[in-house]
């Protein structure tokens, strides 16, 4: 029987192509990754980091940063405020790609919460690009991280259309003081 160290030893430098993964969530104490993917839209990362540091010049230095194997990055962060109802895998953007037979959406920023897994340097085509201890952030700091990527969405989301209560009285065609015409045109 081989110990832990022989273990990891044998299969971190055996042919095959394994990997290491961490799991996020309570189990990693709050871990929680942005994963950004150039593989469906060359050039968002370096549009998200400019955006980023265009709006807050100190929060990019503050994370602890990955490289995968897609040429896309992980960045790697706790924070404790979250909510757990928004403590999940959520995509922040996405992209339609029509290959010519079926459109489809993917994913090019989205998020590892609870129970959520990422490969780590270790694995074939993953370096750590920041070694840094992983940072706890504020809540304001992660919302600024979500929101920065969802303006990046290049979906045009469905929206349902509000509609004002009108005052319509019964006994006169006019609504609000307003012509049926007047009306339409609001």
């Amino acid at each position: 029987r081989q110990s832990y160290d022989e273990l990891s030893k044998t299969l971190l430098t055996s042919d095959l192509n394994l990997g290491l993964a961490i799991i996020c969530g309570e189990v990693s104490e709050f871990l929680e990754v942005i994963d950004i993917d150039e593989k469906n839209c060359e050039g968002i990362a370096k549009t998200y980091f400019d955006l980023l540091i265009e709006t807050d010049k100190q929060l990019l230095s503050k994370i602890r940063i990955h490289a995968t194997r897609n040429v896309g990055f992980h960045l790697l962060y706790r924070c404790k405020d979250i909510a757990p109802e928004d403590y999940r895998n959520q995509a922040l953007a996405k992209i339609l790609i029509d290959d010519g037979v079926k459109p489809k959406i993917h994913p090019i920023i989205e998020t590892r919460g609870e129970g959520g897994l990422i490969y780590a340097p270790g694995s074939t085509g993953y370096r750590v690009v920041r070694d840094i201890i992983i940072p706890t952030i504020t809540l304001e700091e992660r919302n600024l991280l979500f929101s920065v990527a969802r303006s990046l969405n290049k979906l045009q989301e469905k929206k349902e259309v509000e509609y004002e209560e009108s005052h319509y009285d019964s006994d006169s065609i006019y609504v609000d003081n307003h012509s049926p015409f007047q009306e339409f045109n609001r």
